[in-house]
């Protein structure tokens, strides 16, 4: 019997890959959307700016004139110590946390929520934003960093602005250790060696001269084993012009 593959041996309780969760520092989301942010406004300020393990942006915590704390993503341009709005009748400014359905079309908006109360999930990322594009009383249409529309409730809160730290990825790592603690940090597996590289027991791709030798195609049902390369395609290739 050949050797369980690298996605088998990740599972949970294994210590080589599981993550270092004990160094993550914040949960990144909203407060509660109550009935003080869904009709009024609440004041916050911006106490501190943490760079968490488990993010590649940054994270700044907001400490509301109610007593409550939350930590959201940091948009471009925001400073320490500013304070900012949250609620129905914010002010479309930087940083002020609002409804979608009161940003004009062609703002920036950042870390939105997919359902009212989640907590933002959508454009999180350094530099990432979407772009309201349309709005009605029955939804609020977003294009995305990857241009495709989104439809989301106009309840949904958003930050305006963009999130900081954009061009990150494109800042040379110089070496390969600094690429691996990169990775490590947030339990991404590399680096990724191919199967076609690997011995015939270590992957099912491998034995041949750097070619799989058979077709990748694996059904939806296969073992765990064997489940590697197209899983259920219904196609694969280039797409004809």
């Amino acid at each position: 019997m050949g050797k369980r593959l690298k996605s088998q041996r990740r599972g949970k309780g294994s210590p080589t890959y599981v993550a270092k969760s004990h160094r993550y520092k914040t949960v990144s989301r909203f407060r509660a959307y109550d009935e003080l942010e869904q009709r009024g406004t609440i004041r916050a300020t911006v106490t501190e700016f943490i760079d968490d393990p488990s993010k590649r942006a940054i994270v700044m915590a907001l400490y509301y004139d109610n007593r409550d704390q939350a930590t959201v993503v940091a948009p471009e341009g925001i400073m320490l110590g500013q304070v900012i709005d949250a609620g129905a009748h914010a002010a479309i400014a930087l940083g002020n946390i609002v409804p979608v359905k009161n940003v004009p079309e062609g703002y920036y908006v950042c870390n939105i929520e997919c359902t009212p109360g989640d907590g933002g999930k959508l454009a999180r990322t350094p530099g990432s934003y979407c772009v309201v594009v349309a709005r009605d009383e029955k939804e609020v249409q977003l294009r995305m960093p990857s241009r495709k529309i989104v439809a989301v409730s106009p309840d949904c809160r958003a930050i305006v602005g963009v999130v900081a730290g954009g061009g990150v990825l494109e800042q040379p790592l110089l070496k390969a250790g600094n690429q691996y603690h990169k990775k490590h940090a947030q339990n991404r597996y590399w680096p990724k060696g191919r199967g076609v590289k690997q011995s015939a027991y270590n992957h099912p791709h491998g034995g041949k001269e750097h070619h799989r030798g058979k077709s990748d195609m694996r059904s939806r049902g296969t073992p765990t084993g064997a489940k590697v390369g197209h899983i259920a395609a219904s196609r694969v290739g280039r797409k004809n012009k």
